[in-house]
């Protein structure tokens, strides 16, 4: 009696033992499927080449780095573009201005 309790447990461990790995299995074939398609291979060069579609713009957001424009930001901005073009000022100063002012 002892003996069939044993070996039932045991028959019951193995079958919870490849249930679990027909589950990685099938987990390893939808990751191959993936890697294998033309979604990841687009990301992957994007990601690590740098590349792009045609006519697709890339944005590259820094960590840390400033929020969006607030409005007061655009007017500094603006005011500073009209007024390098009334005036002759060199590139130089125009960098300056920008910059420090």
């Amino acid at each position: 009696m002892r003996r069939s309790k044993a070996i039932e447990k045991e028959i019951e461990e193995l079958r919870d033992e490849a249930e679990r790995i027909g589950s990685d299995n099938n987990f390893l074939r939808e990751q191959i499927e993936y890697l294998k398609s033309d979604h990841y291979k687009e990301r992957l060069a994007k990601d690590k080449l740098n590349l792009k579609n045609p006519g697709e713009q890339v944005v590259v957001v820094q960590p840390g780095g400033k929020s969006a424009d607030t409005s007061e930001d655009r007017r500094e901005s603006e005011n500073f573009e009209e007024e390098s073009y009334k005036e002759e000022i060199s590139n130089f100063k125009k960098w300056l201005r920008y910059f420090f002012n």
